[in-house]
């Protein structure tokens, strides 16, 4: 039996490759071991995925000879990677080691992307400043404008082939499945009154990733919401209880928001494990910058909000969503609590939006498809 390793770092990779790895099981046709290196740890843990680590293997470390040593221990005949990217105190990071240590070995290489725009980062060499570097043979991408953007980017047609997020296979039914029921039960999980106006913020560590290139991070993004909160209260038209909701990224530190509920007239409540899908249906508007939790928020007809206020460069908008006008974006300071007054105010303006949506659809077969794809390459009928 042919076997694979499969591996991913950050959340959001290891979360599009779990579906993958959890069919390639239940078919039975190859033999899958699953890495996790932090992160992507309690990810897999969550998803039911057994998984090893690299201290299974005796190693510290994910450099290329570490990576070499698993390889000629496992002998895989392909390696299955999120795309993960380095960051400022990150020159390794285990899906692009193992790419690396697997071309050296002529072993098979297919990494699934879970956005759009992940060519930026995720395949170059950010620290030597070498394009494309850690590109696999395959790379499953999400749409035809991912296609299209990496085709101009510089990658090969004919290793490109477009299936779709596995992880954003069960969406589309997921709107459908939650009922009024389930929104009442979350709410008191969350200690949040059924008649509550809730606004889920999704934050995520741009200020670790970017610094202030952005023109802005994480942290003022949320000064920028709390503010045009304040300011709502302030003109006395909102009638409503707000619940604003923090649900911080995994790789964020929950201490460095401890001041943020104190002296407001709306509820604040930080969280960080709790199920993302869950927290944007019950809630009725989503902000965030350019995370995935926004492209879900549209996926699920959700008023959404991408809050990038000073961003330096109109064209560094990083959110597919905003170029598809599914979801609003605000690039200036002070523009947010007109656009929140209106939301909240405006039934007819929020419904506009599930209307939007529609065509944005996936198809559900993104996972299939990887699956067949991993099987062709493996020359597997």
């Amino acid at each position: 039996m042919k076997k694979i390793i499969a591996s991913a770092w950050h959340p959001g990779s290891a979360n599009s490759i779990i579906p993958v790895v959890k069919m390639l099981k239940k078919e039975k046709l190859v033999d899958v071991i699953v890495i996790a290196y932090e992160f992507s740890e309690k990810i897999f843990s969550e998803g039911g995925i057994d998984y090893r680590t690299i201290n299974s293997y005796n190693l510290k470390d994910i450099s290329i000879t570490s990576m070499e040593k698993i390889l000629e221990i496992e002998k895989p005949d392909m390696v299955l990677i999120g795309t993960s990217f380095q960051d400022k105190k990150n020159k390794d990071v285990i899906e692009q080691t193992l790419t690396l240590a697997a071309r050296e070995k002529n072993i098979k290489t297919l990494a699934v992307v879970d956005g759009w725009c992940a060519h930026l980062l995720v395949f170059n060499d950010l620290y030597n400043h070498k394009k494309l570097k850690f590109i696999p043979d395959k790379i499953a991408v999400i749409d035809k404008l991912a296609e299209k953007e990496m085709l101009d980017y510089g990658c090969k047609k004919n290793s490109l082939v477009i299936t779709g997020n596995p992880y954003f296979d069960e969406i589309s039914s997921l709107k459908e499945k939650y009922t009024e029921k389930d929104k009442r039960k979350t709410r008191k999980n969350l200690g949040i009154g059924y008649e509550q106006y809730v606004i889920l913020y999704a934050s995520q560590p741009i200020e670790f990733n970017y610094g202030n290139s952005l023109g802005y991070t994480e942290k003022t993004v949320l000064t920028e919401i709390t503010d045009a909160l304040k300011t709502l209260y302030l003109k006395k038209n909102i009638k409503k209880n707000i619940t604003l909701i923090i649900k911080l990224h995994p790789r964020e530190k929950k201490d460095s928001y401890r001041h943020t509920n104190k002296k407001n007239k709306f509820q604040v409540i930080i969280i960080q494990d709790y199920p993302i899908r869950e927290l944007i249906l019950t809630s009725d508007i989503v902000l965030g910058s350019f995370s995935t939790v926004l492209i879900e928020a549209a996926y699920l007809n959700k008023a959404s909000i991408s809050v990038q206020p000073g961003l330096k460069n109109i064209k560094e908008d990083l959110l597919i969503t905003n170029k598809l006008g599914l979801t609003v974006s605000v690039h200036k300071k002070g523009q947010l609590s007109n656009l929140l007054e209106r939301m909240i105010s405006d039934n007819h303006y929020i419904e506009r939006f599930a209307k939007k949506g529609k065509p944005f659809r996936t198809d559900s077969k993104a996972t299939e498809k990887v699956v067949n794809l991993i099987y062709n390459m493996l020359s597997i009928q």
